[in-house]
């Protein structure tokens, strides 16, 4: 018997708000918060189970972006760059936007 596994895949995600919110941040606390704020919707708005390591729906990218997001922190060291903070966020936002492009999920209001 063949067995055939599927994933319900959103055809949309509701994130504009959230992405509206943060547009003018700038400084480390301000990118921290707009991450921590993506990274939560990201976990309430996308199926579980594709961030549950060692099952077959686990989605390797989506974790990665998950926690790149819940990682940018608004603490610097003084040898950082002045804009890491800002730089990490914008690189999560466009693997995040490759991501959903690739899951040919809209980005919506």
């Amino acid at each position: 018997m063949v067995q055939v596994n599927t994933r319900s895949v959103p055809r949309r995600l509701p994130i504009r708000p959230v992405f509206a919110r943060h547009s003018r941040a700038r400084s480390a606390k301000e990118c921290a918060a707009a991450a921590a704020e993506i990274a939560s919707f990201l976990r309430q708005q996308l199926p579980a189970k594709w961030l549950v390591e060692g099952t077959e729906a686990f989605d390797f990218e989506l974790a990665k972006l998950v926690y790149g997001f819940e990682a940018i922190t608004p603490t610097a060291f003084p040898s950082d760059p002045p804009d890491l903070a800002l730089d990490e966020l914008n690189e999560q936002l466009a693997s995040l936007l490759d991501w959903v492009d690739e899951a040919e999920i809209q980005i919506v209001s």
